[in-house]
């Protein structure tokens, strides 16, 4: 993989990353918060407490990967831009013998990454 490619797909599994942490903060972290909090004992109370404290961490250490990806986007972005990287010719990157996955510029200038797939 040369710089570009690398770049990109430090960019797909940094994204996938997130998605990923996102569900696991607003999905699994709150509904056994809401299962914490039906323990109305001081214990329980001391355990809600310090749960929430461990939300607060993964929403911190969620906000920096954004940041994160804000910054590789700002790198990526020209790159996708000067070889014209669009909807109908993406560049498409090779991350296994035959798996391989796109992306491109959207209508909107978003940068838009595609399932990785399998070429025959």
């Amino acid at each position: 993989m040369n710089k570009e490619e690398k770049l990109a797909n430090y960019y797909r599994e940094t994204k996938e990353e997130l998605i990923e942490q996102r569900r696991i903060i607003d999905f699994d972290m709150k509904n056994r918060l809401i299962e914490l909090e039906k323990d109305k004992t001081t214990l329980g109370n001391l355990t809600v407490l310090r749960y929430k404290s461990e939300i607060q961490s993964a929403e911190a250490v969620y906000d920096d990967r954004v940041s994160e990806l804000k910054y590789i986007n700002d790198e990526l972005h020209p790159i996708l831009t000067k070889i014209n990287a669009d909807r109908n010719d993406p560049f498409e990157i090779k991350i296994e013998t035959r798996s391989f996955f796109d992306i491109y510029l959207d209508d909107n200038h978003q940068i838009v990454v595609s399932e990785a797939y399998t070429k025959l």
